[in-house]
């Protein structure tokens, strides 16, 4: 049961969402794993067509020009795969921003969660909820925020920024006390 009802005041900003969507695109583990499965791929395609051109080029095939040819080729590829990846990333994040610009009107949205003995009273623009604690499936904390998710993708994003330390750790804690799991997270580069 709540030791003692603790209400968080706060302003989610525009700023607040792009770095959620940030830490969404970076943790899930099997999406991570196959681009740097691909990246290395291509590094290697990248390579082996190096060596493979420098040898029909050349028609010879001497140990030290195959050998620079192929760390050239590693290079490369690597080089374009993360050019790659950074054009698609901000590409997305451009996106995200248009998309929540366009919902919100960027405005800024004054929002009050209080914990309870039942779940999470949250106040908002839109109207009052009661999210119960079965419902919320994980507390992540970053360098920025705390997210509160009842859903795989649908969080709550309490940023830091601008609340007591001690009213945040409280709050924590006693949403912690409540949640079926929680997971502490690296910050967010």
């Amino acid at each position: 049961m709540a030791k003692e009802i603790i209400t968080l005041q706060y302003v989610l900003k525009v700023e607040d969402q792009i770095t959620y969507h940030k830490y969404l695109m970076g943790s899930d583990e099997v999406v991570m794993n196959t681009i740097k499965k691909n990246r290395m791929l291509f590094t290697i395609v990248i390579m082996v067509v190096a060596v493979v051109c420098t040898w029909w080029k050349t028609k010879t095939f001497e140990f030290t020009s195959i050998v620079i040819t192929a760390i050239i080729g590693a290079i490369l590829g690597y080089a374009i795969s993360h050019i790659v990846k950074s054009i698609t990333e901000k590409s997305y994040m451009k996106l995200v921003k248009k998309k929540i610009s366009e919902s919100r009107g960027n405005k800024d949205i004054p929002i009050e969660i209080t914990s309870t003995k039942k779940g999470l009273h949250v106040v908002s623009e839109e109207s009052p909820k009661l999210i119960l604690w079965d419902n919320i499936t994980e507390v992540v904390e970053t360098k920025d925020q705390l997210l509160l998710f009842f859903g795989k993708v649908n969080a709550f994003i309490i940023p830091k920024r601008g609340l007591e330390p001690n009213g945040l750790s409280l709050f924590k804690s006693e949403t912690e006390n409540y949640c079926s799991k929680f997971k502490n997270r690296k910050n967010l580069k």
